[in-house]
């Protein structure tokens, strides 16, 4: 379980675009949020066929694999660098790398966000139950 403003925190630090101890200010925020919604969108399609949360908001809580959230938070850190026209720091992106070579060859375990009604409609149509989604 991984509170989303957690893992832009996380990410936003990684980057260096915010200090150890700061948080993010609402434009930050905002940013960081349509990056980590932009990229759940695109693992989406390659990791797990539409049903990874594809929009997320700064309250949801996402439940997640083992290893998920650190190749979230390290590949949001590259985005957010890019974004800002930051330096990348090449440990962070080969942490990205590596921890999103994990995720993909570990494509089958579904993920939810916290109130999401859209993976619950889901889950029941396509009949994978309450086991996989909570």
């Amino acid at each position: 379980m991984k509170p989303v403003l957690s893992l832009l925190r996380e990410a936003a630090r990684k980057a260096n675009l915010i200090a150890s101890g700061e948080n993010l200010n609402a434009d930050q925020e905002q940013e960081s949020l349509e990056a980590l919604n932009t990229l759940l969108d695109g693992w989406a399609l390659t990791l797990r066929n539409g049903s990874l949360p594809q929009s997320v908001k700064v309250t949801d809580t996402l439940y997640l694999p083992d290893g998920y959230a650190s190749a979230i938070m390290y590949n949001l850190a590259v985005q957010i660098s890019v974004d800002n026209e930051l330096q990348i720091d090449p440990e962070v992106q080969q942490m990205a790398l590596n921890t999103l070579s994990a995720v993909r060859r570990d494509g089958t375990a579904p993920l939810k966000s916290k109130g999401d009604t859209t993976l619950s409609r889901m889950s029941r149509r396509h009949g994978l139950g309450r086991n996989f989604y909570g």
